[in-house]
């Protein structure tokens, strides 16, 4: 198991998630945000890193894909559970892979994100966002232009559209407070790619409203964080 959290935290699909579900799931999402398992922390390592290759190279290189698909199929896990994720791993790839045709990032042009970026503090929560893809370029007028791309995964817990608006909304919020350092928010390019259901999701352009929930939402996190036990 990692290290327990002691201050409030919580990831921005979780965050997204927790926005969306009734009261016994937000308590296991604290719960494994609080005491977190270090297998789950790194599931789909390899298929983030190989998406957010492709990605930040404009999508001009599908070798990036099917080379790492292929590292994948020679790995042989020593556990079942080593084994279910490198399955997990490839089956993301293939997904990904599937949907790439409907990415689309306009004249805006693509970046890995970083390492270990600065986390976003909201109602004494810290929001690890994390974006695997930040995106720049210049509208009609000439003016700089930001955005950002988060990865979903989880097959389980799919995003629904109104997850998708909130992480779209916080995406947004994070580029504007902490990513840029010129121009404005493109709203059109603050998406969300959920491998695990194919889907894209835009940008959502009602930001205000979907950040009130979210100071809400990390107020009640921030309440609950010291009653919350280890399962």
């Amino acid at each position: 198991m990692a290290p327990r959290s002691k201050e409030p935290r919580i990831s921005v699909n979780k965050l997204a998630e927790y926005l969306d579900c009734k009261a016994a799931r937000r308590t296991k999402i604290l719960q494994d945000q609080k005491f977190p398992q270090e297998y789950i922390v790194v599931y789909y390592k390899e298929a983030s890193e190989a998406i957010s290759q492709f990605l930040s190279n404009n999508m001009q290189d599908v070798s990036i894909l099917d080379r790492a698909i292929r590292v994948l199929e020679q790995r042989t896990g020593d556990t079942i559970q080593s084994q279910r994720r490198i399955i997990g791993n490839i089956e993301a790839i293939e997904n990904f892979q599937v949907m790439s045709d409907d990415i689309d990032f306009g004249t805006m042009a693509p970046s890995l994100g970083a390492n270990s970026p600065e986390t976003l503090k909201i109602r004494g929560v810290s929001i690890s966002v994390r974006p695997e893809i930040t995106l720049i370029g210049k509208n009609k007028r000439g003016q700089f232009q930001n955005g950002a791309i988060k990865l979903h995964f989880s097959k389980t817990f799919a995003l629904s559209e109104d997850a998708a608006a909130y992480v779209s909304a916080i995406l947004n919020t994070y580029t504007k407070d902490i990513l840029m350092t010129e121009g404005s928010v493109s709203t059109n390019h603050c998406h969300v790619i959920d491998v695990g259901s194919r889907t894209t999701w835009p940008g959502v352009k009602s930001v205000r409203q979907r950040m009130k929930d979210v100071e809400e939402a990390c107020a009640e996190i921030a309440d609950r964080w010291k009653l919350i036990q280890q399962p």
